[in-house]
């Protein structure tokens, strides 16, 4: 059977891969005429899989597959993008943190895409934002807007202790508790009850220079730039894994704040979160739109809606 003579192939690999293409040579006009045994049947489709996957197995330790997306960043190093690998990385972060719920709906199905694809049109803004510093991808299941409590507890509360030795838990402010969590609202309706990715950058907190900016003037801005702000759920995730990988919070409220430009609560104000270092929490508020102040921007991401 052909391959690309641009994977770099051992002998061991090559004599496994021959093994698999010979039975599928041998017994394929039996198995396309009918006159097959069950058993021929049997062995043709076992070396028909394992081929197939010997190549993809290659490809994607080449970087060739169609799962991987090479990009560069900023300075111009390659990023691969392996998408299988991504998914088996973030379901495993949902099932470490307790939230095995969120991976499957009521009716038992994936909420994540068992094979991830992104159109052309999508692998060129993540090429295009990759170089931009935007390297972080997120893999967010669908409907993970009914899971708000769970992310709530397993993901930000309890990160520090109190003197008492009880878990600290995330502060939701008067305006934000009586909503939360089934009356906060995710404004973004192209991802509502979808799947997506959401890229971000690890190395800036805040979008430059959106300080001091209403809600209402950042969502111009972030539109005009290919971006999206981050959902109350977006920010849970990614503050857990943001500390998990460096140890630091997303977003430090001793300098800054950050608007989550599209989740808001059941009396339309925007969300906004942060770390709040003197009372060792993570907390949550609201602000009408039209509301700035110094320390608070916003933190942008690059959405990518999966389809199922």
């Amino acid at each position: 059977m052909p391959r690309s003579p641009e994977l770099p192939w051992t002998p061991a690999e090559t004599k496994r891969l021959m093994s698999h293409a010979e039975v599928v040579a041998a017994l394929r006009d039996k198995v396309e005429k009918g006159t097959a045994t069950k058993e021929e049947v049997e062995r043709f489709g076992k070396a028909v899989l394992a081929l197939d996957k010997a190549i993809k197995d290659k490809e994607r330790e080449a970087g060739h597959s169609p799962d991987t997306i090479l990009a560069e960043d900023r300075e111009g190093n390659e990023i691969r993008f392996d998408l299988a690998e991504l998914r088996r990385q973030w379901v495993d972060f949902y099932k470490t943190n307790n939230l095995s719920d969120v991976l499957t709906d009521d009716g038992g199905r994936d909420t994540i895409p068992s094979n991830i694809t992104l159109t052309p049109e999508q692998i060129d803004l993540l090429k295009a934002k990759a170089k931009e510093g935007y390297t972080r991808a997120v893999i967010i299941p669908a409907g993970i807007e009914k899971h708000l409590q769970a992310l709530k507890e397993n993901l930000t509360d309890g990160y520090e202790k109190d003197r008492n030795n009880k878990p600290i838990l995330t502060f939701l402010s008067s305006n934000v508790s009586p909503s939360f969590p089934d009356n906060i609202i995710t404004t973004d309706t192209n991802r509502k009850d979808k799947a997506y990715i959401i890229l971000t950058n690890p190395n800036e907190s805040l979008l430059p220079n959106s300080k001091n900016k209403t809600a209402d003037e950042l969502m111009s801005e972030f539109q005009s730039l290919g971006f999206s702000g981050l959902t109350l759920a977006d920010f849970f995730i990614e503050e857990r894994r943001h500390f998990n990988e460096t140890g630091k919070h997303l977003i430090d409220g001793s300098v800054e704040w950050s608007w989550l430009l599209a989740s808001r609560d059941s009396a339309s104000r925007v969300l906004d979160a942060g770390w709040r270092p003197g009372s060792l929490l993570v907390g949550v508020g609201s602000g009408v739109s039209g509301d700035r102040d110094p320390a608070l921007g916003a933190r942008p991401s690059v959405v990518f809606v999966l389809e199922t």
